[in-house]
């Protein structure tokens, strides 16, 4: 999987200097000048393969080399779709899986961390690595946690890699979380009554399923009588209300001093 966090829309304005355009269209279609064609031209079908075959061919050679096989796949498909480079031809975000004799390949080019299922993303799901084992999907998300593929959404792992000697997640289904629970300081992940986890991304994001909560920020969520609080970057505490925040007060719930209301 190729982490490719460069993509942007394309800048159309004018160019400074002179161009002679009919020069650089040379045997292309003869269009009117567009000058994101000429600053990007690697992003349009007229003058390029786009990416599969810019990087492509290289990235294979390296797959092609570790696995001592150098003759053509057998087969190859491959579904993409523009998701950051509007105005573009060729797609940003792709998957492609390649036939061997012996073994698949397959190369997912992904603009902005989403995780891509399908060439569709999965569940609004966001990772740096996709890994498979024991028949199972897991993606380590961008809260510095590993996730399972559920068959319709991600359920939390944990914080170590599957597979491993320490490893202390599990593919069962979800149990609620023990009141008090909190995270950084006693958990990674809270579970909710409703099954839904929360963690805590490292851009103090609030996440509900890996997916920001009602753009919710803060530094600790807590998990107090059936209900999760996140303690906000305003310093004040924040009730979690089913579809967004509610405020709650300075104070922590469930103190003495704790001033605030549910």
């Amino acid at each position: 999987m190729w982490n490719w966090n460069v993509s942007k829309p394309l800048d159309n304005s004018p160019l400074p200097g002179k161009l002679d355009w009919k020069r650089f269209l040379g045997k292309a279609k003869d269009r009117d000048l567009e000058p994101m064609r000429f600053r990007r031209w690697r992003y349009f079908w007229d003058y390029s393969g786009g990416n599969m075959t810019d990087q492509g061919t290289h990235l294979m050679d390296v797959i092609q080399w570790f696995c001592n096989n150098g003759k053509p796949p057998s087969s190859a498909v491959c579904q993409g779709m523009i998701t950051v480079h509007k105005g573009a031809d060729v797609p940003d975000t792709f998957s492609a899986v390649y036939e061997y004799p012996t073994f698949l390949a397959t190369w997912t080019l992904a603009s902005d961390t989403r995780v891509l299922r399908n060439g569709a993303q999965a569940a609004n799901g966001y990772g740096t690595i996709i890994y498979w084992y024991a028949n199972t999907i897991y993606v380590f998300g961008t809260d510095s946690n590993w996730w399972t593929w559920n068959g319709s959404g991600w359920t939390v792992y944990g914080p170590t890699k599957p597979g491993t000697s320490s490893s202390g997640g599990s593919t069962t289904a979800p149990t609620v979380s023990p009141d008090r629970a909190m995270v950084p300081t006693t958990t990674n992940a809270i579970v909710d009554s409703s099954l839904a986890t929360w963690t805590l991304a490292g851009d103090t994001r609030i996440l509900r399923n890996g997916v920001h909560a009602a753009n919710g920020y803060g530094t600790m969520i807590y998990w107090y009588s059936n209900t999760i609080y996140v303690f906000g970057t305003d310093s004040r505490w924040w009730t979690w209300n089913g579809s967004g925040w509610t405020v709650y007060g300075p104070s922590q719930p469930g103190t003495s001093s704790s001033g605030g209301s549910t």
